[in-house]
Formats: C-alpha cells, sequence, structure tokens
C-alpha cells in the first residue's frame, strides 16, 4: 500500500488564529439565550478576528428581576472589545483576586461569559 504524500509546511497555519478568524471580514453576530434570572441577546461585531463591539442586553421583561446586571453586562462588553474572538481566557476577562474571579465566575455574568465561549468557539 502506498504512503499518502505528507501535508506541506502550510498545513499548519491553516490550523492556527490568523487563518481561522485574523483574515475575516467584518461581521455582526447575534445570539439570544434565556437564563432562568432573565433572556440576554448579545450583537458581537467583528474584524480581522478582533471584537470591536459587544452589546449585551436584558430584555426588558427581565428588567425588574435582575436589576443591577445590566452594568455588569455592560462592563462584560467592554472587556470582549480588542479582544481575539474565540480565543479569550476567563483571566482575561475577570482580572483580579482568586476572590473575584471565583465569585464572577458564579455570578449571572459568570453564566453569560461562559455561553459567549461556547457561541464564539461554534
Amino acid at each position: 500500500m502506498s504512503e499518502l504524500p505528507k501535508a506541506g509546511p502550510g498545513h499548519n497555519a491553516l490550523k492556527g488564529w490568523d487563518w481561522a478568524y485574523g483574515q475575516t471580514p467584518e461581521f455582526e453576530y447575534a445570539v439570544e439565550k434565556r437564563f432562568e434570572w432573565g433572556n440576554v441577546t448579545a450583537t458581537i461585531r467583528s474584524k480581522h478576528g478582533v471584537i470591536l463591539s459587544c452589546d449585551l442586553m436584558l430584555s426588558p421583561s427581565s428588567a425588574s428581576v435582575s436589576v443591577n446586571i445590566q452594568p455588569a453586562l455592560d462592563e462584560l462588553g467592554q472587556r470582549l472589545e480588542g479582544r481575539r474572538y474565540g480565543f479569550i481566557q476567563d483571566m482575561d476577562i475577570f482580572s483580579g483576586s482568586e476572590d473575584t474571579l471565583r465569585e464572577m465566575a458564579d455570578s449571572e455574568v459568570g453564566a453569560v461569559w461562559r455561553w459567549l465561549k461556547v457561541e464564539m468557539s461554534a
């Protein structure tokens, strides 16, 4: 049985961030998810694999349930700006002491972040 030829040097380049995301035109991606505490809509604008903006909106019908979460969602969206699409680590988003990191990760904002990570890697 004859061997298949080995992939050329460009094969590894196709697996990298630059190929998968870095050459993408500007696009907007909108998704919505229902959480126990409310509905969140995320609208992400990206160009060349870098997030230009991320608007996270709690639905008006959910606002009375979690009034204090919208400012935290706004902050999460701002922390995503300028980051590489699909390659963001938890530490990039939840900086600070280990206690702060744990508290944020266990909050509603942490749930939104986990959802967004899955959406951006799909």
